[in-house]
């Protein structure tokens, strides 16, 4: 029996066990590849993120927490794990999913935002909004693909190798970064440059 396809939201991963989530994280890339064949979009980048995605979506609550993806086109598994399974054929067509997170189709979906670098910064005023405003969500954002080097270059780190996390994460809050309660750095580029990287998660 198919799990993705009687899943009724990101809450459901909760009560799943090591076993379910593996057989999910299947089901989602043969989604993705059956989909793109047809449809077209962006292939590698979405199914190297699916087992960050679930990972996500279990240790928070979607959409109260709010997920911020940068590069936006590593959210296919977002979407097919909040409620856009049906529609997945439509991928990037006239009136149909789109290639990126996009508001006016979930709640799930903060920022209609394709393109690397902004992030960071969408993700930081959605905290200090947040703590204005005394509430409760947690912010995370999801740095991958092209982002990655704008981030090192925000963090005046300069072309640091990229295993070098340790120094980014204190240039970070050196600039006043403290207030997102996630930063997740999706190494997986410079993984194949170097065939050494770990995601990292940082809890701010």
């Amino acid at each position: 029996m198919s799990i993705l396809s009687n899943l009724q939201g990101p809450a459901d991963l909760r009560g799943m066990d090591e076993i379910q989530l593996a057989q999910l994280a299947v089901e989602i890339r043969e989604t993705i590849i059956e989909t793109v064949v047809q449809t077209g979009g962006h292939l590698g980048s979405s199914l190297g993120v699916v087992e960050l995605t679930i990972a996500l979506h279990r240790l928070l609550e979607s959409p109260r927490d709010r997920i911020v993806w940068d590069t936006g086109h590593q959210a296919y598994p977002h979407k097919l794990l909040t409620g856009r399974l049906e529609r997945f054929g439509t991928l990037r067509q006239l009136d149909g999913v789109g290639g990126f997170p996009r508001r006016s189709e979930s709640p799930h979906d903060v920022f209609d935002g394709g393109h690397a670098g902004t992030g960071l910064s969408i993700a930081e005023g959605l905290a200090e909004a947040r703590d204005i405003r005394h509430g409760l969500e947690r912010i995370a954002v999801v740095v991958g693909d092209a982002a990655v080097v704008k981030l090192f270059v925000r963090t005046s780190a300069g072309p640091q190798p990229a295993m070098d996390l340790p120094a980014h994460m204190a240039a970070l809050k050196e600039h006043g970064i403290g207030t997102i309660d996630l930063l997740v750095i999706n190494l997986y580029p410079f993984a194949q440059a170097t065939a050494k990287a770990d995601c990292t998660l940082d809890d701010a």
